[in-house]
Protein backbone atom coordinates (compact mmCIF):
# COMPACT_ATOMS: atom_id res chain seq x y z
CA UNK A 1 0.00 0.00 0.00
CA UNK A 2 1.00 3.28 -0.99
CA UNK A 3 1.52 6.17 1.65
CA UNK A 4 -0.18 8.95 0.31
CA UNK A 5 -1.10 11.29 3.52
CA UNK A 6 2.14 12.90 4.88
CA UNK A 7 0.62 12.41 8.63
CA UNK A 8 0.39 8.53 8.09
CA UNK A 9 4.47 8.63 7.88
CA UNK A 10 6.31 7.02 10.27
CA UNK A 11 8.28 8.96 12.57
CA UNK A 12 11.46 7.41 13.97
CA UNK A 13 12.15 10.10 17.09
CA UNK A 14 8.71 9.84 18.04
CA UNK A 15 8.35 8.56 21.59
CA UNK A 16 5.73 6.55 23.57
CA UNK A 17 4.53 8.41 26.98
CA UNK A 18 2.78 6.13 29.46
CA UNK A 19 1.50 6.74 32.40
CA UNK A 20 -0.26 4.66 35.20
CA UNK A 21 -3.65 4.86 37.21
CA UNK A 22 -3.54 3.50 40.63
CA UNK A 23 -7.47 2.37 41.04
CA UNK A 24 -7.34 2.39 44.89
CA UNK A 25 -9.83 1.31 46.77
CA UNK A 26 -12.92 -0.55 44.68
CA UNK A 27 -14.77 -3.81 45.50
CA UNK A 28 -12.90 -5.58 42.15
CA UNK A 29 -9.79 -4.53 43.67
CA UNK A 30 -9.57 -5.79 46.56
CA UNK A 31 -8.01 -9.24 45.92
CA UNK A 32 -7.57 -11.97 48.74
CA UNK A 33 -3.83 -12.53 47.68
CA UNK A 34 -2.26 -11.12 50.75
CA UNK A 35 0.81 -10.26 48.50
CA UNK A 36 -1.27 -7.42 46.49
CA UNK A 37 -0.79 -5.87 50.06
CA UNK A 38 -3.41 -2.90 51.32
CA UNK A 39 -5.12 -0.01 48.50
CA UNK A 40 -5.43 2.48 51.23
CA UNK A 41 -1.92 2.13 53.18
CA UNK A 42 0.40 5.00 51.65
CA UNK A 43 3.02 2.43 51.36
CA UNK A 44 1.33 0.79 48.57
CA UNK A 45 1.13 4.11 46.52
CA UNK A 46 4.80 5.06 47.07
CA UNK A 47 5.56 1.78 46.47
CA UNK A 48 3.59 1.91 43.01
CA UNK A 49 4.96 5.71 42.35
CA UNK A 50 8.26 4.47 42.79
CA UNK A 51 8.36 1.13 40.44
CA UNK A 52 6.75 3.35 37.88
CA UNK A 53 9.07 6.15 38.01
CA UNK A 54 12.40 3.23 38.41
CA UNK A 55 9.98 1.93 34.60
CA UNK A 56 10.09 5.40 33.19
CA UNK A 57 6.35 6.17 33.40
CA UNK A 58 5.92 10.21 32.74
CA UNK A 59 2.78 9.99 34.96
CA UNK A 60 1.05 8.49 38.08
CA UNK A 61 -2.37 8.96 38.21
CA UNK A 62 -5.13 9.24 41.17
CA UNK A 63 -8.09 9.46 40.60
CA UNK A 64 -10.75 11.91 43.20
CA UNK A 65 -13.42 9.53 45.34
CA UNK A 66 -16.48 11.79 45.41
CA UNK A 67 -19.06 9.53 46.53
CA UNK A 68 -19.53 6.62 48.42
CA UNK A 69 -19.32 3.20 46.49
CA UNK A 70 -21.53 0.32 47.10
CA UNK A 71 -21.56 -3.06 46.72
CA UNK A 72 -25.04 -5.18 46.98
CA UNK A 73 -26.64 -2.43 48.56
CA UNK A 74 -24.13 -1.79 51.45
CA UNK A 75 -21.16 1.28 51.60
CA UNK A 76 -17.94 0.03 50.70
CA UNK A 77 -16.17 0.42 54.32
CA UNK A 78 -12.99 1.68 52.96
CA UNK A 79 -13.88 4.67 51.14
CA UNK A 80 -15.31 6.22 54.07
CA UNK A 81 -12.28 5.22 56.44
CA UNK A 82 -8.96 5.19 54.73
CA UNK A 83 -9.22 6.40 51.35
CA UNK A 84 -6.98 9.38 50.58
CA UNK A 85 -8.04 12.61 49.14
CA UNK A 86 -6.15 12.60 45.49
CA UNK A 87 -4.62 15.36 45.58
CA UNK A 88 -2.82 15.25 49.35
CA UNK A 89 -1.47 11.60 48.70
CA UNK A 90 0.27 13.03 45.31
CA UNK A 91 1.60 15.79 47.85
CA UNK A 92 3.06 13.07 50.06
CA UNK A 93 4.58 11.32 46.88
CA UNK A 94 6.17 14.43 46.12
CA UNK A 95 9.00 14.03 48.70
CA UNK A 96 9.48 10.33 47.93
CA UNK A 97 9.62 11.12 44.00
CA UNK A 98 12.17 12.99 41.40
CA UNK A 99 10.72 13.21 37.90
CA UNK A 100 7.13 11.27 37.64
CA UNK A 101 4.11 13.36 36.96
CA UNK A 102 1.76 13.44 39.55
CA UNK A 103 -1.67 13.69 38.34
CA UNK A 104 -4.93 14.33 39.98
CA UNK A 105 -8.47 13.03 37.87
CA UNK A 106 -10.44 16.09 39.36
CA UNK A 107 -13.72 16.64 38.40
CA UNK A 108 -15.48 19.69 37.69
CA UNK A 109 -19.09 19.24 37.89
CA UNK A 110 -18.63 18.85 41.74
CA UNK A 111 -15.72 20.71 42.74
CA UNK A 112 -15.05 24.70 42.99
CA UNK A 113 -12.78 26.24 40.57
CA UNK A 114 -11.12 28.52 43.06
CA UNK A 115 -10.43 25.45 46.08
CA UNK A 116 -9.21 23.00 43.46
CA UNK A 117 -6.77 25.59 41.61
CA UNK A 118 -5.65 26.76 44.66
CA UNK A 119 -4.89 22.97 45.30
CA UNK A 120 -2.91 22.33 42.44
CA UNK A 121 -0.83 24.74 42.46
CA UNK A 122 -0.52 23.53 46.01
CA UNK A 123 0.74 20.38 44.72
CA UNK A 124 2.73 22.11 41.76
CA UNK A 125 5.00 23.81 44.59
CA UNK A 126 5.64 20.99 46.36
CA UNK A 127 6.34 18.48 43.41
CA UNK A 128 8.48 21.57 42.17
CA UNK A 129 6.69 21.64 38.82
CA UNK A 130 5.19 18.17 38.17
CA UNK A 131 1.38 18.17 39.01
CA UNK A 132 -0.80 17.13 36.22
CA UNK A 133 -4.82 17.71 36.00
CA UNK A 134 -6.48 15.67 34.54
CA UNK A 135 -9.58 17.19 33.51
CA UNK A 136 -12.86 15.18 34.19
CA UNK A 137 -17.09 15.81 34.34
CA UNK A 138 -19.68 13.52 36.55
CA UNK A 139 -22.46 12.38 34.82
CA UNK A 140 -24.49 10.18 37.59
CA UNK A 141 -27.30 10.91 40.06
CA UNK A 142 -25.76 9.11 42.93
CA UNK A 143 -22.25 11.71 43.20
CA UNK A 144 -25.15 14.68 42.66
CA UNK A 145 -26.80 13.53 46.29
CA UNK A 146 -23.81 13.08 47.91
CA UNK A 147 -23.25 16.66 47.46
CA UNK A 148 -27.12 17.62 47.83
CA UNK A 149 -27.54 18.81 44.44
CA UNK A 150 -29.61 16.54 43.23
CA UNK A 151 -29.04 14.28 40.49
CA UNK A 152 -27.11 15.51 37.56
CA UNK A 153 -26.34 17.77 35.05
CA UNK A 154 -26.89 17.78 31.41
CA UNK A 155 -23.98 16.66 28.78
CA UNK A 156 -24.11 19.99 27.70
CA UNK A 157 -24.38 21.76 30.31
CA UNK A 158 -21.55 19.26 32.25
CA UNK A 159 -19.15 20.34 29.37
CA UNK A 160 -20.25 24.32 29.91
CA UNK A 161 -19.75 24.16 33.37
CA UNK A 162 -16.11 22.41 32.61
CA UNK A 163 -15.22 24.95 30.31
CA UNK A 164 -15.99 27.93 32.73
CA UNK A 165 -14.29 25.75 35.20
CA UNK A 166 -11.11 25.87 33.07
CA UNK A 167 -11.53 29.87 32.49
CA UNK A 168 -11.70 30.53 36.31
CA UNK A 169 -8.59 27.98 37.03
CA UNK A 170 -6.29 29.67 34.47
CA UNK A 171 -7.31 33.30 35.53
CA UNK A 172 -6.71 32.60 38.91
CA UNK A 173 -3.10 30.87 38.26
CA UNK A 174 -2.49 33.56 35.46
CA UNK A 175 -3.46 36.07 38.11
CA UNK A 176 0.39 36.99 39.23
CA UNK A 177 3.14 37.14 36.98
CA UNK A 178 5.96 34.47 37.13
CA UNK A 179 8.98 37.06 38.47
CA UNK A 180 6.18 38.56 40.59
CA UNK A 181 7.40 37.65 43.81
CA UNK A 182 11.01 38.35 44.87
CA UNK A 183 13.57 35.38 44.39
CA UNK A 184 16.19 36.54 47.02
CA UNK A 185 15.40 37.47 50.74
CA UNK A 186 17.84 40.33 49.60
CA UNK A 187 15.36 42.40 47.31
CA UNK A 188 13.60 45.77 48.42
CA UNK A 189 10.20 43.93 48.49
CA UNK A 190 9.07 40.60 48.55
CA UNK A 191 7.06 41.43 45.18
CA UNK A 192 7.79 43.16 42.38
CA UNK A 193 6.15 47.32 41.83
CA UNK A 194 2.82 47.07 40.27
Amino acid sequence: MTRTDPLDVPRPDAQLHLGVFFQGVNHWTIWSDQASGSQIDPASYRRVAQSAERGLFDAFFLGEGLRLREVDGRIHDLDIAGRPDAITQLAALAAVTERIGLVSTSNTTFNEPADLARRLSGLDLLSEGRAGWNVVTTDNAWTGANFRRGGYLDHADRYRRAEEFLTVARAIWDGWDDRAVSASSGAPAWAAPG
